[in-house]
Formats: C-alpha cells, sequence, structure tokens
C-alpha cells in the first residue's frame, strides 16, 4: 500500500514537544517511555544524536518517530526508536514514516534500524521480531482490584507488610535508586546506565516520575522508578538487593505501585519486557500480570550483506566476549567503568 501524498515527515523541534507530548496522550494507551524529554534525557546524559519525526496531516499530527543513534565497537552506526517511540495513526502513515526512515537510513549510512511501535502494531507492516511484555490491569476500587490479586500475591505483600517494610516515596532518593540498580547489574555483568542518566530522567521528566524505595528496619531494601502516562504507568527499572529479596518488597512495592495507577485514573501498569519463559517473565505473570506482544521493526543490516560486514560481525562477536569479561569477572572500578562505555554502543531504552 502506498503512503498517502498528503502526509509530510519532518524533524521535530523542541517547540513542537507540547504538540508531541498531546499526539501521545491522545493515543489509546501509549506509554510515557515515548514521551519528547526523552531526547533531552539522552542527549544530556551521552552527547549522543536523536533522531526525532513528525508525520502531519493538514497541519495536524498522524504519527510520530522518537529514536537515537549509537556508535558500535567498530563505529558502526545504529538507529534504535524509544520504547513504544513508533506511532501511526492509520497505515498510509506507517508506510510513509518507514520509507522517510529507509531513505534516511541510506543518506545518513546507519547500518541497522530497530524500531518498535509497542503493542500497537504498525498497519500493513510485518514485524521482526516479537517479544513480550507483561501488564498489569488496574482497577479503580483498590479493594476490588486487591481481591482481583492471586492468593500467593496476597500472601507475599502481607509478609513483607509483617516484616515491617514500608515504602517511602520521593524523587529525592534517585541516588538510593542508582546505587541499587550498579550493585545488581554489576552483580550480572551487563551494561548500565550513568548517575548523569538518572539524574536527567528525574529533571527533565520529574512531574510524570515517581521514585518508591522499600526500607526496612531503616536500611533500603529495593527502589523502583515509576514512570505516568496518560493511560498507562510503567516502571523500567525495579531492583531489590539479593540478600533481601526474601522479604517481598518488589511484591509490596508492586502493590504501591498499582494504588499510585489506581488514583490517578490509569488503567495498565506495564511491567516492561522479559524473555518468555525467563524466570523474570514468569515472576510477574505469577504476580498477576497478562503477557502481551510487543512489535519490532528491523531496517537495514547492510553490513550483513557483504563479506566485510560479516567478518566485522565476527569481529564484534569476540569484542564482546571480551566486553563480557570486562564487565562482570574484573574489579569493581574497572567493572563500572567498562559497563558504562558498553552501554552507548547498543540500545539505551
Amino acid at each position: 500500500m502506498p503512503p498517502a501524498n498528503d502526509i509530510a515527515v519532518r524533524d521535530a523541534t523542541d517547540g513542537d514537544a507540547a504538540r508531541w507530548n498531546s499526539f501521545l496522550d491522545a493515543m489509546p494507551e501509549s506509554s510515557p517511555l515515548a514521551r519528547y524529554e526523552w531526547r533531552h534525557v539522552l542527549e544530556s546524559s551521552y552527547r549522543i544524536q536523536t533522531c526525532f519525526l513528525l508525520a502531519e496531516r493538514e497541519g495536524g499530527i498522524v504519527g510520530l518517530v522518537g529514536a537515537y543513534e549509537t556508535c558500535g565497537l567498530f563505529g558502526e552506526r545504529n538507529l534504535y526508536s524509544l520504547r513504544c517511540g513508533s506511532i501511526a495513526a492509520d497505515a498510509g502513515v506507517a508506510q510513509a514514516i518507514l520509507q522517510h526512515i529507509e531513505h534516511r537510513a541510506r543518506t545518513e549510512s546507519w547500518n541497522d534500524v530497530l524500531l518498535t511501535s509497542g503493542w500497537r502494531r504498525l498497519p500493513y507492516v510485518e514485524p521482526n521480531p516479537v517479544r513480550a511484555t507483561v501488564q498489569m490491569k488496574i482497577d479503580a476500587d483498590k479493594d476490588q482490584m486487591w481481591r482481583g490479586l492471586k492468593d500467593k500475591t496476597r500472601n507475599m505483600i502481607r509478609r513483607a507488610e509483617k516484616e515491617g517494610v514500608e515504602i517511602v516515596s520521593g524523587l529525592e532518593q534517585v541516588d538510593v535508586l542508582v546505587d541499587q540498580y550498579h550493585a545488581n547489574m554489576l552483580r550480572l555483568g551487563v551494561p548500565i546506565h550513568s548517575r548523569a542518566f538518572f539524574h536527567q530522567v528525574v529533571g527533565n521528566l520529574g512531574t510524570h516520575t515517581e521514585i518508591l524505595v522499600a526500607r526496612h528496619r531503616g536500611k533500603p531494601v529495593a527502589s523502583m522508578m515509576l514512570h505516568f502516562g496518560q493511560e498507562m504507568a510503567c516502571y523500567p527499572f525495579q531492583n531489590a538487593l539479593l540478600a533481601h529479596r526474601n522479604l517481598a518488597p518488589i511484591q509490596l512495592m508492586n502493590w504501591v505501585a498499582m494504588k499510585r495507577c489506581a488514583e490517578r485514573g490509569i488503567g495498565i501498569l506495564d511491567m516492561g519486557e522479559s524473555r518468555k519463559g525467563s524466570p523474570v517473565f514468569q515472576s510477574k505473570i505469577n504476580f498477576g500480570g497478562l503477557p502481551r506482544d510487543v512489535f519490532y521493526y528491523k531496517i537495514g543490516q547492510r553490513a550483513a550483506r557483504s563479506f566485510g560486514g560479516a567478518l566485522l560481525g565476527h569481529a564484534g562477536r569476540i569484542a564482546n566476549v571480551a566486553d563480557a569479561w570486562l564487565t562482570s569477572q574484573t574489579p569493581l572500578p574497572i567493572r563500572r567503568r567498562f559497563a558504562e562505555r558498553k552501554i552507548v554502543r547498543g540500545r539505551l531504552l
């Protein structure tokens, strides 16, 4: 299906920020992870190039893409959209946006492009790959919502409360969250966001963000960064110290997050993408969440089609093995440095 010729796709500017967010809020079940403010977060935290596009028809916004460019280990330039950051009102808009990005991929020499439209599938476009998230339905009646939880979930929440775990809210706790996040991610040997990144999130998205910290006997044992949209909330960052997980702080924190959503009239809490069948995915299902498909779209991969590209990919895999060792087996200061440097070579959000 060819795109409608009355659709214009252009680069968004800061002057479009209010219109961008208004369009996002008007779309059913849109994610706060696609708000315009993420552009400033990424540019300020990592000094990277962003690509925020608007599709317009007769002066009104009918689609958008929020994306950013990262540079691979060997200098290859890749483009990734924000999570749920590709939105089109209809099939013609989707085609116009994709054709614009395909043209830009050639002129900008992007090696790979990976877009995601979240759980709203772009019309007329075949997704590849399809991943999964888990979402909780939120009932405005908190008593009804409590009764809707599984027996085991309610028992875990009661256990946390009986053990004296309490939830404290406040953006000033951002460094508590960062410390726990770094401790968990460095233990797993994976790339980490910098402390500056989290401070930029609070500075740019504070009115749409809440930080929850679970404390036991005055000590922080778990934390969550919760983002609110018009109809949906999500928590891309949640941590629990390994030694205190038996206190069920995560379950209690999830319950508090659900109540925060109910207070705001939000109907869905997105618990985040996880690999189907993984322990994390199953824990979200056990809590009471429902799986939902997340749609991705690949454009490019030109380097992979050539012999030189294949060699580059092989070298990259070897380098990734070395990176994995540096971010998991070396002393903590070295591990932290490499983990922060590595994250800017791939998908950030």
